[in-house]
């Protein structure tokens, strides 16, 4: 049996949203025109104010995106994100990285993460964090140059079709998903047990879900012994 754990990566492996810093850091870097900045930001109070919902807002702001990166050469966006990685490592929440990838690795859980943010952003911390595979927005490049095209594995429609996929090995068997947003809904509730970083409101109600707060240092002892209990049930064979 392959056991499994689904994550998204904004505001649930990372404290917000990567591409916020990003953007900023590739607009000042001068490798894009400027004015990115200015229209994700429009997009984003858009959210804010409840006129998109998650779904929405990951795709207007990739076409937003999708509209600067378009003849940017790769090597120039991979120079900036050298420098973003030196900046992003503090924005990973400290459960993560000291508590449930650890212990994911230990007990040869795969890793597999399914978000709405740039796939190079999430790249940066597969071989720290032991992540397995990685399943984020791709843009298209042509002879070593950026186009506007793109592939949007953070919808919840995206992120239903990729958790089919993966269910139709019947060898494979998702214990865990940890998620933020109504997007993540197919991750959530496909798992044994899921957890969601969201304290102040329950988008959805799931008998599998535990809501808690991923910035509390207390919270990754509680999701471990939680983990623990699904684990030994299943390798019991009593699920």
């Amino acid at each position: 049996m392959n056991y499994i754990a689904l994550f998204d990566w904004d505001k649930t492996v990372r404290k917000n949203y990567a591409c916020l810093m990003w953007l900023e850091m590739l607009e000042e870097s001068g490798k894009i025109k400027k004015g990115l900045v200015k229209e994700n930001d429009e997009v984003y109070q858009r959210y804010l104010k409840g006129e998109l919902d998650h779904n929405e807002l990951t795709e207007e702001g990739m076409k937003v995106y999708g509209k600067y990166i378009q003849g940017v050469r790769k090597e120039d966006i991979l120079s900036v994100l050298e420098a973003y990685k030196k900046i992003d490592k503090e924005n990973i929440f400290d459960i993560m990285k000291q508590n449930i990838f650890p212990f994911l690795k230990r007990n040869k859980i795969k890793i597999i993460v399914i978000s709405g943010a740039q796939q190079e952003l999430i790249e940066l911390y597969k071989e720290e964090l032991g992540i397995d595979e990685i399943y984020g927005v791709q843009f298209v490049i042509e002879n070593g140059i950026y186009t506007n095209q793109y592939q949007n594995n953070g919808s919840d429609k995206n992120k239903e079709m990729m958790v089919k996929e993966i269910c139709k090995d019947r060898e494979n068997r998702i214990l865990f998903s940890f998620g933020d947003s109504i997007s993540d809904i197919p991750l959530l509730k496909v798992a044994k047990k899921s957890f969601v970083n969201n304290t102040n409101t329950k988008f959805i109600e799931l008998e599998n879900a535990n809501y808690y707060d991923f910035g509390k240092k207390e919270t990754g002892k509680k999701i471990i012994q939680e983990m623990e209990k699904v684990l030994k049930k299943e390798l019991n064979g009593k699920n």
